[in-house]
């Protein structure tokens, strides 16, 4: 029973190994698939895999030059803070006016430094001006920087516009504060006074100057006075052509007076950048005079607005080549204006604490920081994994181009011929059962005088070492033919045996060994074989039998080489029955067989 089982289990296994690998041979299922390199002389196919190829270092090159693939990347990370300061001079307006020259911006902590406001009635916002304006006026006031300002972190706000309200307290929830107690319960804390609720705009803030300081954290620590920077210009062709130093590109490129283009800042005696605020509200294209929104019936002077500052550093150009050294960052400023994004804030600013205050609002412009962009330098995994890709896409090209050679030309099936090649069982071979044949792989003719044409099946036909089939004498140009070649006439019975030897080619491709001849002999004989003795084999036995055969031997065990049985030469056993059985000299027989 347990003979049974084993059998019916074994005899289910293999059944499903032949469903699954067509082959219930150990060798066949766990068979080793390995590359073989086949040219084949098709320029279709040779043109088509340059241009791949060519493709491929083009992706390379610009994945190294323009995206600087092979350098590692670093974010960024760092702070910033704003300066505000007002329009100076050293010189006071009177001077001016009389043309006193030499005056220049200075610092207003200096006692002989002035603050440089113009005519309130040159500015046609203002209510003290006659001068044409189609928005609302209202009463300006001339501020320093301090009262203008509002600082956050990363952020500022210039203000535009103010509104100061005076009020007084009538409420308290301290039992102790006499009539501003009521019973522990209020209506209104702070009340306002009819009086003093004046709105009023800042004067000339167009012309106050902001200083943005910033620092870089990663990875070497690198503030804004050691870095150049420039600001990026994309729209304005009067910012181009009216700042010196624009230039088309940054930060070493052609001057230009067109946008887009990249200007420099100003610097104070610390090296801070400045820029006026109406250079800043032209790079981002916004006006203080025209309205908040579409249809609004507000300008952005009374409504405010914000303004993002992108901080890009950068230690890297498209088509820059960076070595292994770090090379020094460099920054520029993006300004960009965030519509419909009014901002205002309120300071309560008390007289007699906490009696009666006055409530600041101030609605401006608020600049808001952006720090962005990365740094890089050289990293060999960077470049190694580049590469790999770039290999990957080599292998990609090659199964592409094998694909259309194999599956979508018309030669697809020669082509799929000289690429694919099956060995035979070799567990048999090593046994000495079969030939280690290539299946069906075809080689050009070779002539020379001693043995006339000769055509191979493939490199691999050797049994023991020896060659396994020769044409003498045959004159096709194709192996096919060539395997097919026998005379006109049929020929004559003879020793299959002998004529099957003879093609082993022994004296040029080694001797075959005593043991492996017998096993041979016994395979096609049999048992009745009349075997030689090792002394006799060691002795020239074979090579002298084979000088025995006569020419017409010769053709007949080239006629018996049927294209048929050539055919499967990966799986031809030579104790196969019907061996002989050939449609064309099907009357053949031999006695040894």
């Amino acid at each position: 029973a347990t003979v049974s089982v084993l059998y019916w289990t074994l005899t289910m296994l293999k059944a499903c190994a032949r469903s699954l690998f067509g082959s219930d041979d150990l060798d066949d299922i766990f068979a080793y698939k390995t590359v073989r390199l086949v040219m084949i002389r098709d320029r279709r196919l040779g043109i088509l895999s340059m241009l791949f190829m060519m493709g491929i270092v083009v992706f390379v090159v610009l994945q190294l030059a323009m995206n600087g693939t092979y350098l590692t990347v670093t974010p960024v990370s760092g702070t910033s803070r704003y300066l505000l300061v007002q329009p100076t001079s050293t010189c006071t307006y009177k001077e001016r006016e009389e043309g006193k020259q030499g005056c220049t911006e200075c610092d207003p902590n200096q006692n002989n430094c002035y603050d440089r406001f113009p005519r309130v009635q040159e500015l046609p916002y203002c209510n003290q001006s006659s001068l044409p304006f189609n928005k609302t006026r209202v009463m300006c006031r001339f501020q320093e920087s301090a009262a203008v300002q509002a600082v956050f972190q990363s952020s500022m706000l210039v203000a535009t516009m103010g509104q100061e309200v005076n009020q007084t307290k009538e409420c308290s929830a301290d039992p102790n504060s006499g009539s501003l107690y009521h019973n522990g319960t209020c209506d209104r804390v702070y009340k306002r006074n009819e009086e003093g609720s004046d709105i009023f705009f800042y004067a000339d803030v167009e012309k106050f100057t902001i200083g943005i300081f910033h620092s870089l954290a990663s990875p070497v620590i690198r503030s804004s006075t050691q870095m150049t920077g420039g600001l990026h210009i994309q729209h304005s062709n009067r910012l181009c052509s009216y700042e010196n130093g624009a230039m088309a590109s940054f930060p070493n490129g052609r001057p230009t007076d067109k946008a887009p283009c990249w200007i420099t800042p100003n610097h104070t005696t610390d090296g801070i950048d400045q820029f006026t605020l109406d250079i800043l509200l032209e790079a981002a294209g916004i006006n203080l005079d025209e309205d908040s929104y579409h249809g609004s019936n507000t300008t952005l002077r009374e409504d405010g607005t914000t303004i993002a500052i992108n901080i890009k550093y950068s230690n890297w150009k498209e088509w820059q080549v960076v070595g292994f050294r770090y090379v020094e960052p460099r920054y520029e400023y993006e300004v960009v204006s965030l519509r419909n994004n009014s901002f205002h804030h309120t300071e309560a600013i008390y007289d007699n604490y906490p009696s009666t205050r006055t409530l600041l609002k101030r609605w401006g412009i608020r600049f808001v920081s952006v720090q962005s962009g990365d740094l890089r330098e050289f990293s060999i995994m960077e470049f190694l994994i580049t590469l790999t890709t770039s290999l990957t896409l080599v292998t990609v090209t090659t199964v592409i181009v094998d694909v259309i050679a194999t599956s979508l030309m018309v030669d697809s099936k020669l082509y799929k011929d000289y690429k694919t090649c099956i060995t035979p069982d070799l567990s048999d071979v090593r046994d000495g059962k079969r030939c280690a044949t290539c299946n069906g792989e075809l080689h050009d003719v070779y002539s020379d005088e001693a043995h006339g044409g000769y055509c191979g099946i493939c490199e691999g036909d050797f049994i023991a070492g020896t060659r396994l089939f020769r044409c003498i004498k045959c004159g096709h140009d194709r192996c096919e033919d060539c395997l097919l070649c026998s005379t006109s006439n049929k020929p004559p019975a003879t020793n299959i045996l002998s004529a099957i030897l003879e093609l082993y080619d022994v004296e040029k491709k080694g001797s075959l060994s005593y043991d492996q001849f017998i096993r041979f002999v016994l395979d096609v004989s049999g048992s009745g074989a009349q075997i030689p003795t090792r002394a006799e084999y060691s002795t020239g036995y074979l090579s002298n039998y084979l000088r025995e055969l006569s020419p017409e031997e010769r053709d007949t065990a080239r006629s018996l080489m049927n294209k048929k049985k050539l055919q499967k030469m990966g799986s031809l056993n030579l104790q196969d029955d019907d061996m002989m059985t050939i449609d064309k000299y099907d009357n053949v027989t031999d006695p040894l067989l």
